[in-house]
């Protein structure tokens, strides 16, 4: 899996955290604890940001922010606590562990105008919000590149 990162700040604390961030590497793996993955899914809708996360919180928000300030929510974020990574061998279900204090949530972020994004996703980065309330952690990392 490919790490990277816009902010350095933000690397240095997901770095520090543990984190690894993946933008727009196609991969299979599964994640692990305290790793997101942000990326245009290309057998999916080339028009939606996809972001993953397997955390001890779960995301309560995230937005696109572009060039110009410009902030575009999420429209859809679901989170699923104490998941089942369930392993597969030959196509078959295997076996299932269940990810005690662990919540997987994924974020949709639809991008307006493709066109614009793929000019400027560069200056652009998306902005993650993790738990509820006064106990929150914001995750800066950089844009996907358009698919």
């Amino acid at each position: 899996m490919r790490r990277n990162g816009a902010v350095s700040t933000t690397v240095s604390f997901l770095i520090l955290a543990g984190c690894s961030v993946s933008s727009g590497s196609v991969s299979t793996a599964p994640l692990g604890f305290g790793d997101l993955d942000v990326r245009f899914q290309i057998a999916h809708d080339d028009q939606v940001i996809e972001i993953h996360a397997l955390d001890s919180m779960a995301i309560s928000g995230a937005a696109l922010v572009l060039k110009n300030g410009t902030r575009v929510p999420a429209y859809s974020v679901i989170a699923d606590a104490d998941p089942s990574n369930r392993a597969r061998q030959e196509g078959v279900l295997a076996s299932s562990v269940t990810l005690i204090g662990q919540v997987a949530s994924t974020a949709l972020i639809r991008v307006a105008d493709p066109a614009d994004y793929a000019a400027d996703w560069r200056q652009a980065h998306v902005e993650i919000v993790f738990g509820f309330g006064s106990d929150t952690t914001t995750r800066i990392v950089t844009a996907p590149p358009p698919v």
